[in-house]
């Protein structure tokens, strides 16, 4: 009904915003600039912040941008937990088995990252 009323083509607050239409605001272009130089130094990151500040759309919009064949990006969310916790959501991600200890789950994800 609103969407007429306010002559919307879409919902206005859908959580996955097409990139091209995001408020390009200082702190996603500070974001995005980080994220940046991790991709041409072909380092790894962290990206942090509170609940709904634009992480998630941040990243798709830096991502949209890479060739496919040339980066692997995967996406963790882990919103609660411990390292061990941390390590097993990252080796998941990367296809890896899943380790007990702490020190083989780092160093398994530390392998698949530097190959």
């Amino acid at each position: 009904m609103y969407l007429r009323h306010f002559a919307f083509t879409r919902l206005p607050f859908e959580t996955l915003a097409e990139t091209d239409e995001l408020f390009n605001s200082s702190a996603r272009r500070e974001a995005e600039a980080r994220l940046g130089h991790l991709v041409e130094m072909r380092g790894i990151g962290l990206l942090t912040g509170e609940v709904g500040s634009g992480k998630t759309t941040v990243c798709r919009h830096l991502t949209a941008g890479l060739h496919p064949g040339l980066y692997r990006v995967h996406y963790v969310s882990l919103t609660t937990g411990n390292v061990l916790d941390m390590y097993k959501a990252i080796a998941w991600e990367l296809g890896l088995p899943i380790e007990r200890s702490r020190a083989t789950a780092r160093q398994a994800i530390r392998n698949e990252i530097s190959r």
